[in-house]
């Protein structure tokens, strides 16, 4: 799958479908498929192909594929096509007709019946040699001189080096030591001279980049005259000049842009006496500038020359000195120092002619692989191929370097797998690496799920023991390493590769271009060493070693074992594991390695095979070994004969070597290896005769034990996912277990950080794993966070993976927890049941299946959940419904309030309900004790989290609870219990009161709360408090009364004042003053000593003069006062009044407050205007508050939250850091709170703000898809962190801040709220 990787962009990509491949009628897996290329010239005529193909055949291969089939060019290199519609005149018969695609398609037909062997070949229609006819007729096909005129150099380069081979010939430099004999790396040494100093200067080749000086300035001359010399002096500073090719690539054909050049040197000049000499002078000034540009010309050719030469240099030494090239003798006509095209110099002026002088550009190393080999419509000719077979099994060898590249190629044309390469592999290490990434999921990989987010993968590769493109292993490696290599490539989950020759040890690379002798012959008689009649059998090389491995592959192919483990043993030595999950059976293969010729003394022979296996680290395999499938390795015969290179037919070297191998024996019978238990699960194997390549493998059966607790647990979990209500484990049923579970039980199970677990026993705590650190939860959903992106990535590397397969810590710690609590012990003794049988599956294993264990009872949980809230919805909706469990429940340290159950006014009879959750206003800072339950979060998130999720009777609980601790008019701000409440700010009570009218419109007859009993804890506010007081009220009598305290006036001192309550505020703070403008209507309160509300707004202390007298204000007479008064003192008009205050600096919205100590705080732009548009829009008119909202989208908008200052106010700070204390008076230790971090429960305010106005402004679709596109945001936050929650506010720009709560109340709740009136709005 292919990303963009802006994230503001929507992502896009590819789904890669791969072909289902049948042969012969039956299913062949891509896992499954063998693969051997063949060169078609070295078949022979098409009558004798099948008895030389019949070598892959009893090789094992099942799968066939040729090079190019078509007539080859001059150069006779397979992949160099003379004409793309005629098969290769080779393969027809003497005297016979001429050979067509029918005839070897009913070839290929008949293979793929017979033999039951795929096919495939070579599509290279753009391979075109140098020699076709059809080329002549359309020189546009090519990149020829005309219609690439950047070639021109390089024609002229190249002839520069046609002509030194032919001086070279001629004996020219002899007197330089030069022959026609190049031998040694002096003779490569005087050629780079000779090139250097002699050859390549002599074409000027700086004069293609470079400008014609005369020309220029006498342009440049005649301009200056033809205009008024501009008023800009000289400044003597040299300009540097910016070049434009020429196209045409013509001798000093490039140019200077004119109008450039007048700009920078036409100017005044203070040295000068008349206008001609200035311009003369300007003229010289431009000179030396134009002289700079022909300078870096030189520069640039010169760098061209280094590397003309130094590729001269290595390509001659490839072709005539090293071991591994060809060694030519001799410079000749036919074969030059490097080959050249051999037309004159003034072709290139023809254009006639110059458009037959084309670049064989064929591979150019280094180059962009996507200019050419991917221009618009390259996919053409494979979609034409796709609707005759829509199956098309597309391989591709690409050569990019880059996976990224390479995945341009495979999305956009859809390729099923790429070559790679096990021979480049440096040593065994990387061959395991290697067998690891293309070999399939690692063993004990986590189950996807249908959830399972789209990630890019690693393109599926065919591996390759050797293509036709690497040298011979013989030459890289020795010959001990043929036997390891094929092994190892064949165990990866993957197509696996080969060429022919390799399986016979062909010595010597079977090159593409030069070679033309044939291949052999299959026969089943014995060959003797003297035969030479191009045949080879079984015994030969390691081709009965090859059968037995092409066979296990496709075994494991057909059989799913899908799964991989490799382990480096030593240096040399490596074990892959193939696992199939469905059987619960393994194959293990240990390979041997030996990259390097070893020492004679470590050389197994024939009559010492067991010589050179020195010491190996024994290998521990969990499970009963069935059988050795094989075991195999090289030995030197006993007299061995030096390789014959027969000049008709590409031989093997198999005259000096014997393949010692068995197959399908008991390890009780094996020369190689030994096996004791090492205890009941585990079998420890010994390499007793291991020398240098060596190869064994087993198949290993998993213990019964093992084997019935993995049935155990999938038939357990399988019934469970199914729904079965009856569904068993041990006699206990899952289903009856969880059906009477309370969502505060609920939240125990599942959730709980360590603080709360710290608050019910100081032991407790949450699991802690070695290497990773704490998880956030005490409850399953610790686990599962972690799980889930562990899952997500297959990251089995995992410590809490680690830490599972080494010891039952993390098992017994869930079974043990749940079990202490009664309420929970059932579902512990369920756990406690299902981990007995985990703790019997091998370890490998432990993490799918504790994952999957996990995964299906949250998923029941979580179901359990939904089903006791009244209201679904999306994915999203449910996962911040769960907030509502993960924020209420039981908390020691911070119970509320007891409520009244059951009241009889007549006998004056109370039941008190002793347990009632509580709401924690965040995790983990504010979860128990005194800073769990704060009046003012409880009930802005009360709607959201209980109201809209159908928690009815709690949220009355908590209403009444905190209407019960009414004290002075006030609901506590921090209820600590009720008890130590503290009674210091002055928007608690409207939230509260907030709330009972959402109750009332939410809950089928809500109204009733209102006659609600509450028993007072303070019936006096001097009281003392009485935790189950007799004194009981409706709670319609305790509304009345907060709102007659404020009508009448607040003001008291806060109990305990000093440093032991608040060490942090002023004496004066702990004074406190609400109260209500008889003119405007508007409650006040607070002084710059204290903090009244959400924001710490520090507010100005008015006195009303009437706050001891009581109140003769009707409810509907204060409405009216307001709705007449806010828009005249909270709106700031667009247009300047001057009646404006001077401090108006943001126009369009609607002031902060009014009246404050310092008044420019009333001026300045914060996000809470969109409560008051929420909660009373008709306060506000239609035409201003869009307006607004507006500006607030605008401006105060983040990523996720609102920004709670104007960036445009000298306070804002963006970035909280609450434990930095600094010089900084507007941030240090986090002053800065509400002065710019943006907070997500503004952001559903805002939102529900804007869906409230939408309808009037005309916009709701357009609001619609504004407040879904943010909603995404905030749903991709909730799924990034382990808590599973919206976090309390961001830094500036939607960055983390590590000292916000991960999980708020109110965050998750608001968000809630905007959904659920999304759903609604109209």
């Amino acid at each position: 799958m292919q990303n963009i990787a802006n994230n503001n962009e929507k992502q896009i990509g590819f789904l890669i479908v791969d072909p289902t491949i049948y042969i012969a009628g039956k299913k062949l897996p891509l896992e499954a498929i063998s693969m051997q290329t063949v060169l078609p010239k070295c078949l022979g005529p098409l009558s004798e192909w099948q008895q030389r193909l019949q070598v892959a055949k009893e090789c094992g291969y099942n799968a066939l594929h040729f090079t190019p089939l078509q007539q080859l060019g001059a150069s006779r290199s397979s992949y160099s096509l003379y004409d793309q519609l005629t098969p290769n005149s080779s393969f027809n018969s003497d005297g016979n007709t001429d050979i067509n695609f029918d005839d070897i398609h009913a070839f290929f037909k008949k293979i793929e019946t017979e033999w039951g062997m795929m096919i495939i070949t070579d599509v290279v229609w753009n391979h075109t040699s140098y020699d076709t006819p059809w080329l002549k007729d359309h020189p546009e096909a090519t990149y020829n001189l005309v219609n690439s005129p950047h070639l021109r150099p390089a024609f002229l380069i190249d002839r520069a080096l046609y002509r030194l081979s032919i001086d070279v010939i001629s004996g020219k430099w002899q007197f330089w030591g030069l022959t026609d004999s190049v031998k040694s790396e002096r003779d490569l040494d005087i050629i780079a001279t000779i090139l250097r100093q002699c050859v390549l200067p002599e074409i000027n080749l700086f004069e293609f980049f470079a400008v014609d000086i005369d020309k220029i300035v006498l342009e440049f001359q005649k301009e200056c005259k033809s205009i008024a010399c501009p008023d800009i002096y000289c400044d003597n500073v040299m300009k540097e000049l910016k070049v434009v090719q020429d196209p045409e690539y013509k001798r000093l054909g490039c140019i200077v842009d004119m109008q450039e050049l007048l700009e920078s040197f036409n100017v005044k000049r203070i040295d000068v006496r008349d206008e001609d000499e200035r311009i003369s002078c300007n003229c010289e000034w431009l000179k030396i500038a134009l002289q700079d540009i022909n300078k870096r010309a030189k520069d640039k050719a010169e760098g061209i020359i280094d590397n003309v030469v130094q590729s001269v240099y290595n390509t001659a030494r490839y072709e005539r000195i090293d071991d591994n090239g060809p060694k030519h003798a001799s410079v000749t006509d036919e074969c030059p120092i490097v080959p050249s095209l051999k037309e004159e110099d003034d072709i290139m002026n023809n254009p006639e002619l110059a458009c037959h002088i084309s670049a064989l550009n064929g591979w150019v190393f280094n180059d962009d692989p996507l200019k050419n080999f991917a221009e618009p419509d390259s996919e053409y000719l494979l979609d034409a191929a796709r609707k005759i077979r829509p199956q098309l099994f597309i391989v591709a060898e690409l050569f990019t370097n880059s996976e990224d590249i390479d995945n341009l190629f495979v999305n956009n044309l859809g390729i099923t797998c790429l070559i790679r390469e096990m021979l480049n592999a440096p040593n065994s290490h990387e061959e395991g690496r290697l067998v690891y990434r293309y070999g399939g999921e690692p063993i004990g990989s986590f189950c996807k799920s249908i959830d399972t987010q789209l990630r890019r993968c690693t393109t599926p590769a065919i591996l390759t023991v050797v293509t036709h493109d690497n040298q011979c292993l013989l030459k890289v490696r020795s010959i001990w390493d043929c036997l390891p290599t094929v092994a190892l490539t064949s165990m990866a989950n993957c197509c696996f590769g080969s060429t022919r020759g390799f399986d016979e040890i062909v010595p010597i690379q079977i090159s593409v271009v030069s070679e033309e002798r044939l291949y052999t012959s299959w026969t089943k008689n014995e060959i003797q060493p003297t035969d030479s009649c191009g045949l080879v059998g079984k015994v030969q090389g390691i081709i009965e070693a090859v059968y037995a491995l092409n066979k296990l592959h496709a075994t494991m192919g057909n059989g799913h074992f899908n799964e991989v483990y490799v382990d480096q043993m030593d240096q040399d030595t490596v074990a892959v594991t193939r696992f199939c999950p469905e059987i619960n059976q393994s194959i293990v293969l240990v390979a041997r390695s030996c990259f390097n010729e070893p020492k004679i003394s470590d050389i197994p022979t024939s009559y010492n095979p067991a010589q050179g296996t020195g010491f190996m680290k024994p290998l521990l395999v969990e499970g009963n070994v069935i059988e050795v499938i094989l075991e195999a390795r090289l030995l030197v015969c006993q007299k061995p004969m030096e390789y014959v290179n027969s000049q008709e037919f590409i031989t093997g070297w198999w005259q000096s070597h014997s393949l010692d191998i068995r197959e399908n024996i008991k390890y009780q019978n094996s020369q190689m290896i030994s096996i004791q238990k090492q205890d009941p699960t585990k079998n420890e194997i010994t390499f007793v005769s291991f020398p240098p390549g060596s190869v064994v493998a087993l198949r290993v059966q998993m213990k019964s034990s093992s084997s019935s607790a993995i049935t155990t647990i999938n038939e357990c979990l399988t019934e469970l996912n199914k729904r079965n209500q009856d569904a068993q484990l041990d006699n206990l049923n899952f289903f009856s277990i969880i059906e009477k579970f309370s969502l505060t039980e609920i939240n125990y199970i599942l959730y709980r950080c360590n603080s709360e677990e710290k608050d019910d026993d100081s032991r407790a705590g949450v699991y802690v794993i070695p290497e990773f650190g704490e998880l956030v939860y005490c409850g399953l959903q610790g686990f599962i966070s972690v799980l889930d992106k562990i899952r997500q990535n297959n990251d089995l590397g995992h410590p809490l993976c680690k830490n599972l397969r080494e010891g039952p810590w993390m098992m017994d710690f869930i079974s043990n927890r749940l079990k202490v609590k009664q309420s929970t012990c059932n579902l512990g003794h369920w756990f406690h049941t299902i981990f007995k049988y985990l703790k019997m599956v091998p370890v490998a294993l432990r993490p799918k299946f504790f994952d999957y264990i996990l995964k299906t009872v949250n998923e029941l949980l979580l179901e359990a959940c939904w089903s006791k809230m009244s209201r679904n919805g999306t994915h999203f909706v449910q996962a911040l419904a769960l907030s509502s469990v993960q924020l209420i429940g039981n908390c020691k340290s911070a119970p509320l309030p007891s409520v009244i159950e059951n009241y009889s006014s007549s006998d004056k009879q109370i039941s008190f309900r002793s347990q009632i959750s509580s709401m924690a206003a965040g995790l983990p800072h504010f979860s128990t004790g005194s800073m769990r339950c704060w009046g003012r979060d409880t009930f802005i998130a009360m709607r959201g989290l209980m109201l809209i999720t159908g928690r009815f009777e709690e949220a009355r609980n908590i209403i009444v609870a905190f209407g019960g601790c009414l004290r002075h008019g006030l609901i506590p701000n921090l209820l600590d219990k009720g008890i130590n409440a503290r009674y210091n700010c002055r928007d608690a009570t409207w939230w509260w009161l907030q709330c009972i009218q959402d109750y009332c419109t939410f809950v089928p007859n809500g109204d009733t709360i209102l006659q609600h009993p509450v028993a007072r804890m303070y019936l006096n506010d001097d009281d003392e408090p009485k935790l189950k007081s007799e004194t009981v009220q409706p709670l319609y009598e305790v509304i009345q009364e907060a709102l007659q305290r404020h009508m009448d006036g607040i003001a008291f001192r806060e109990r305990g004042a000093g440093p032991m309550l608040d060490r942090d505020m002023k004496d004066k703070g702990f004074d406190v003053s609400i109260g209500v403008n008889r003119t405007t209507g508007f409650v006040y309160g607070g002084s710059e000593y204290n903090c009244g509300t959400w924001m710490d707004k520090m507010g100005e202390s008015v006195t009303a003069g009437n706050c001891a007298k009581r109140s003769t204000f009707t409810f509907e007479e204060w409405n009216s006062l307001l709705m007449e008064t806010f828009e005249k003192y909270f709106w700031i008009d667009e247009e300047s009044k001057s009646t404006d205050s001077p401090l108006v600096h943001r126009r369009g919205i609607y002031k902060d407050c009014l009246g404050a100590t310092h008044q420019y705080t009333d001026f300045q732009f914060r996000p809470n205007q969109c409560v008051a548009m929420v909660v009373a829009p008709e306060l506000f008119k239609s035409d201003h508050v869009w307006k607004a909202l507006q500006n607030v989208k605008n401006i105060l908008c983040g990523p996720l939250g609102m920004k709670t200052l104007d960036p445009k106010d000298w306070n804002y700070n963006g970035r909280y850091v609450n434990w930095l204390e600094s010089q900084d008076y507007k941030s240090s230790k986090g002053f800065n709170y509400h002065q710019g971090p943006e907070w997500i429960w503004c952001t559903g305010y805002f939102l529900r703000a804007m869906l409230t106005f939408a309808s009037t402004a005309g916009c709701l679709e357009e609001t619609k898809e504004f407040v879904k596109s943010h909603l995404a945001d905030l749903e991709k936050a909730t799924e990034k962190t382990y808590w599973k929650g919206l976090p309390e506010l961001t830094n500036k720009d939607g960055e983390d801040c590590t000292d916000s709560c991960p999980v708020q109340a109110w965050s998750a709740a608001c968000t809630l709220d905007v959904l659920y009136d999304l759903k609604h709005a109209q």
